[in-house]
């Protein structure tokens, strides 16, 4: 609880430091007042959006979830793959640049890791998940697990 109040003020806040010093450079620059009005109330409005749809998103996929222990278990191993990958991956990006950094290495591996976009990798993490769950509903399916489901999963 207290991870998540710190990370809402940090996030949160700076977002909205932002969109008002957005706002007011407007303001400053000529623009009329509604106009300036308009960053926070879309940045309100986009907030809205996207929490409605993820509450959305996972209170199906928690009665899903929780119908069964069998679907209890195979979610919490896709869930913990597709993170266990996300972290590692990140891991190693961030170990080879301190490594560079460090020991002053330069070859194509430190430059390749040092000119990644990580604006354009959280796109293609969120890509990463929609596939994963892709997978893990046509293995799903395939494999019929959904007859296991009432059954025992020892």
């Amino acid at each position: 609880m207290i991870v998540g109040f710190l990370f809402g003020l940090g996030f949160d806040t700076a977002t909205q430091i932002a969109v008002l010093a957005s706002s007011a450079t407007a303001t400053n620059s000529g623009a009329a007042w509604y106009v300036s009005l308009s960053f926070p109330l879309f940045f309100t409005a986009g907030m809205c959006f996207m929490d409605t749809l993820d509450g959305l998103f996972m209170s199906s996929t928690y009665k899903w979830v929780f119908s069964s222990p069998y679907r209890k278990v195979y979610f919490n191993l896709t869930i913990t793959g597709i993170s266990i990958l996300a972290a590692g991956f990140i891991g190693f990006a961030d170990l080879i640049q301190a490594l560079s950094a460090l020991l002053d290495w330069n070859n194509g591996l430190t430059s390749w890791v040092q000119a990644l976009d990580f604006n354009q990798l959280g796109f293609i993490l969120v890509g990463l998940f929609a596939i994963s769950w892709i997978i893990a509903l046509i293995i799903w399916h395939s494999l019929k697990l959904s007859n296991k489901d009432h059954g025992s999963i020892i």
